[in-house]
């Protein structure tokens, strides 16, 4: 929160965000609660088989690409409409 509060995305207080901080992490969150709607979407229409397998990829793809990135500190350029 410290490194949001210096890039101007949290308050003095380091607990609430700024009206920028407040964007992204609105977008943050819309993006997770649809992306897991498409996947409830997704999951009645293959087999259990299919789910189960499909599932299992997405796990390993990320697990691998959070072994291969740095920790996150602050949005990045682009990353929600503000």
């Amino acid at each position: 929160m410290i490194v949001w509060n210096k890039n101007g995305y949290a308050g003095s207080d380091y607990i609430h965000f700024t009206t920028k901080g407040v964007n992204i992490m609105g977008d943050y969150l819309s993006d997770a609660l649809l992306k897991m709607y498409e996947l409830y979407q997704l999951r009645h229409k293959l087999t259990a088989e299919q789910f189960d397998r499909l599932w299992g990829e997405v796990r390993h793809n990320n697990k691998v690409a959070k072994e291969g990135a740095t920790s996150p500190t602050s949005p990045q350029e682009g990353d929600a409409m503000l």
